[in-house]
């Protein structure tokens, strides 16, 4: 048997498959990062756009005062004001030609720049009396976009990393162990453990694939066990049968040797004529190996087992004792 079969493996299908889905999601993320990056931009972009709505309507009107009664300190207060805004790093008024008061870091890319015309209507004219100049901190939003983009970014690799903890636990609980069960009993099956069922841990929940593949395996283990117990029982027979034959077989061996040796006995106390007998067609002796001839009696006697008694035939009582009626008619 493989003894690396035989080795615990430590989780290595859910490892995988949390890599997997680690990979598939932290690519999800990266994309969704770079859309959430664009959409935070252009959201932060409109919300600039707004505060300059709102700094227009908010301190206009009291620009246009200041500017009215040329007070400088108040207008000097009102830009501080406006600086201080988020977002917001130069504010100043000028007239036609000159500035009249600013305060920030002005930026010479002037990216960023709104200029809101100060106009002031009195007895039925309408004066210029300068413009205001708003400039954005593009810095600034940049920092926020990128904030928010690193904001969203964690919350989405925190965000994979309980769901892959949670997928590793349920892999673990709702399938893994239950494999490594299963493992563990095929590994360790042999004859001696076919009575053993495979038992998984009860639930409440419905049967799945695993309680299936429970379900085969025991099956399978049954069959095996009644297959065995079959085959076990058709080799006692056979070796009942075998031991029987082998009983027989001694049996008429010895009847066949009891016969073999009565035949043998037999036959030697058997003594037979053959071959071709040279006889004297007048005398009717027999010639024998050795050249003699010999009375026929005396030659069968000598080579079997007959005797003979002497007799006379009817023709040779006629012949030799006519006047004695040996035979009667």
């Amino acid at each position: 048997m493989n003894q690396g079969f035989l080795k615990t493996p430590e989780n290595i299908i859910a490892k995988q498959l949390i890599r997997n889905v680690a990979l598939f999601a932290g690519i999800v993320a990266i994309v969704l990062t770079f859309i959430m990056g664009f959409i935070s931009y252009s959201i932060e972009t409109k919300d600039f756009s707004q505060q300059f709505d709102e700094i227009e309507k908010s301190y206009t009107d009291v620009i246009r005062t200041t500017l009215w009664i040329d007070d400088k300190e108040m207008i000097n207060t009102v830009l501080i004001g406006i600086c201080s805004l988020p977002g917001i790093q130069y504010a100043s008024i000028h007239s036609k030609t000159d500035i009249v008061c600013e305060s920030g870091k002005k930026d010479l890319s002037k990216k960023w720049l709104r200029i809101f015309p100060i106009m002031h209507v009195y007895k039925g004219k309408t004066f210029q009396l300068g413009c205001l100049h708003v400039q954005g901190d593009i810095d600034y939003l940049h920092k926020k976009v990128i904030k928010t983009v690193l904001i969203i970014a964690f919350a989405q690799a925190v965000t994979i990393f309980i769901i892959c903890c949670l997928i590793l636990w349920l892999l673990h609980n709702k399938v893994i162990a239950r494999v490594l069960k299963i493992t563990s009993y095929t590994s360790t099956l042999s004859l001696g453990t076919l009575t053993t069922p495979l038992v998984m841990p009860s639930k409440k929940e419905a049967l799945d694939e695993l309680d299936a593949l429970t379900d085969g395996i025991n099956q399978m283990r049954e069959n095996l066990h009644q297959a065995y117990t079959r085959e076990k029982a058709v080799k006692e027979e056979l070796k009942q049968s075998h031991d029987f034959l082998e009983v027989k077989v001694k049996e008429r061996t010895k009847e066949l040797n009891e016969t073999v040796n009565e035949l043998q006995d037999a036959l030697s106390e058997v003594k037979t004529l053959g071959g071709l007998l040279p006889i004297c067609s007048f005398c009717k002796k027999i010639r024998d190996d050795k050249g003699y001839w010999n009375q026929i009696e005396a030659y069968i006697q000598s080579h079997s087992e007959a005797q003979f008694s002497h007799s006379i035939c009817k023709e040779c009582a006629k012949k030799h004792y006519p006047d004695i009626d040996i035979y009667d008619e």
